[in-house]
C-alpha cells in the first residue's frame, strides 16, 4: 500500500510538472490523459476492498437426531459476481449446487457421529487487466470456501423388564425384557438383582434364569445397550422370595374300624402366615383348617394301612407337605384268647421264662398280668422274670385288638423257694450266703 501511495505522489508531480510545461495545443488532451490515470490509479488502490471475496455457511442446528432435518445456508459476498457454488458433505451423501446465495434442507440419515459440511463457491472480477479483479491477479477469478460442521446425537434404546410378583425360594424365575433402538440395533441386555449383574442376553428374546435362593424383595431391571454404546436401565420391578412354611402331622399308629381318631398338624411360617392346612389320607384330601389348631377328627372307614400327610399354605400361596405317618385301621372283632401259657411251677432260682402261644384274628399287643398287675403290653409273647424274693407268683395273658381284647387265660403260678447255702470259714464262721446259682444273697 505505500508503494501504491509513493506511486500516486509520483503520479501526481510528473502530471502536475508535465501540465505547466506542455503546450497550450496539447491542453485538452493530456487532460483527458490525467482523468484515465486518476481512475486507473483508485483501481489499483481500491480493488482489493472491492473484490475480496468470501462465502458464509451457516447450520439450522449443529447438535441434531437420526430423522431431523437441518438446513444448509450460505451467502457469498465481495466478489465481482459470483458464477455458482457447490456443496458436499464427509461423510457422503448430502449435496447441493446453486447461486451465491442459497439454502438447502436435509434429512439427517446418520445414527450417530458427525457430518461436516462444505461449500465452494467460484467468483469472476470482471475480467483482465491491472490488478484482474483481485489483487496480484491476473485473470480476475477465483474461488471461496468454508464448513460447518454439525453432531448427530445418539437415541438410547428402550427397555423394560418383566418378572413374576412373587416366587418361593427355591425356584427358577425367568427375567424377561423387551428392548429396541430407534436409531439402530440392541447389542445387549443386562440383568440386575437387588444391584447385582445377574446375566445377560445378546439376541431377542432377552431373557436369564434367576434362582430364588432366600425370601425377601429381589429389585431387578434390565439395562440395554445399543451399536453406538449408549444404554438405558429399564423402571425396577420387585419379586417378593417367600420362604416356604413348615409343617409336622400327628396320627395314631391305629385306631378300630369305625371309630373316630384325632389328626393334628402344627404349622408355621417364618415370613408370613398360614393360611390353611389340608389333610390327605392315601392321598385324598379329607379335610381344611384355616385356623390354629390344626385338627381332624378322622372315621376309620376300613382296615388296612392310612398314610397320613398334612400340606401347609401360607399367605402366599408356598406349600410344604409334612412327612407322613401311617394309621392302621383295625378290624373291630376281638382276638381269640391266647393258648399255652406257660410258667415253671416251681424253681430255685430268681429267673425263669414266661411264654405262650399265638391268638388268632387281628391283634395289637398282648398284656400280661403278673399277681394282677400289668407288667408287658406289646407284641412279644413271651418274657423272662427276674424276681427278688421268695413266694408265690401268678400269671394270666389276653390279646387285645386297639381297645377289643380277649378274656384272661387261666392263671397260671409258680412259687419261689431258693436252697440258701452257707459258706463258712475253717472255724465253722458263716462268711456269705448264695442261691442254687451261685449268686450271692
Amino acid at each position: 500500500m505505500l508503494h501504491r501511495i509513493f506511486l500516486f505522489k509520483q503520479f501526481l508531480a510528473h502530471s502536475f510538472f508535465s501540465k505547466h510545461r506542455n503546450s497550450s495545443t496539447l491542453k485538452s488532451t493530456r487532460r483527458a490523459s490525467l482523468l484515465v490515470r486518476f481512475l486507473l490509479l483508485g483501481f489499483v488502490l481500491f480493488s482489493p476492498l472491492v473484490f475480496a471475496a468470501s462465502v458464509s455457511l451457516s447450520a439450522s442446528s449443529t447438535s441434531v437426531y437420526q430423522g431431523d432435518s437441518v438446513t444448509l445456508s450460505w451467502n457469498q459476498s465481495g466478489a465481482g459476481y459470483s458464477m455458482g457454488c457447490s456443496l458436499r458433505s464427509n461423510p457422503s451423501g448430502y449435496s447441493a449446487s446453486g447461486g451465491g446465495t442459497g439454502s438447502k434442507t436435509f434429512t439427517v440419515t446418520q445414527s450417530s457421529g458427525q457430518v461436516t459440511f462444505s461449500i465452494s463457491c467460484n467468483y469472476g472480477g470482471g475480467g483482465g487487466g491491472y490488478g484482474g479483479g483481485y489483487v496480484g491477479g491476473s485473470s480476475g477469478y477465483g474461488s471461496v470456501s468454508n464448513s460447518v460442521t454439525i453432531s448427530i446425537l445418539n437415541v438410547a434404546p428402550t427397555v423394560s423388564v418383566s418378572v413374576p410378583s412373587k416366587a418361593n425360594v427355591g425356584q427358577t424365575v425367568s427375567l424377561t425384557a423387551s428392548a429396541s433402538d430407534s436409531n439402530g440395533s440392541v447389542s445387549k441386555v443386562e440383568f440386575y438383582v437387588n444391584g447385582g449383574k445377574v446375566g445377560t442376553d445378546t439376541s431377542s428374546p432377552y431373557k436369564v434364569n434367576y434362582p430364588i435362593t432366600s425370601s425377601g424383595n429381589k429389585t431387578v431391571y434390565a439395562k440395554a445397550t445399543d451399536n453406538d454404546g449408549a444404554t438405558k436401565n429399564s423402571p425396577s420391578k420387585v419379586i417378593r422370595a417367600n420362604a416356604y412354611p413348615s409343617v409336622s402331622v400327628f396320627a395314631p399308629s391305629s385306631g378300630i374300624v369305625g371309630q373316630t381318631v384325632s389328626l393334628t398338624a402344627s404349622a408355621s411360617d417364618g415370613d408370613g402366615s398360614i393360611s390353611k392346612v389340608e389333610f390327605y389320607v392315601n392321598g385324598s384330601r379329607v379335610k381344611t383348617v384355616t385356623s390354629s389348631p390344626y385338627r381332624y377328627d378322622y372315621p376309620i372307614p376300613s382296615v388296612g394301612t392310612k398314610t397320613i400327610v398334612a400340606i401347609a399354605i401360607d399367605n402366599d400361596g408356598a406349600e410344604k407337605s409334612s412327612s407322613s405317618r401311617n394309621l392302621m385301621g383295625i378290624n373291630p372283632s376281638a382276638p381269640s384268647m391266647p393258648s399255652g401259657l406257660s410258667v415253671p411251677s416251681t424253681s430255685s432260682a430268681s429267673s425263669f421264662n414266661v411264654s405262650w402261644n399265638a391268638s388268632s384274628g387281628t391283634v395289637t399287643a398282648y398284656q400280661l398280668l403278673r399277681n394282677g398287675s400289668l407288667i408287658q403290653s406289646n407284641m412279644n409273647r413271651s418274657r423272662t422274670e427276674t424276681l427278688p424274693d421268695d413266694g408265690i407268683y401268678r400269671y394270666k395273658v389276653r390279646a387285645c385288638n386297639g381297645s377289643l381284647c380277649s378274656a384272661y387265660t387261666s392263671e397260671v403260678s409258680i412259687t419261689i423257694n431258693r436252697i440258701i447255702y452257707i459258706h463258712t470259714d475253717l472255724l465253722g464262721t458263716p462268711m456269705i450266703e448264695t442261691d442254687g446259682d451261685g449268686n450271692e444273697l
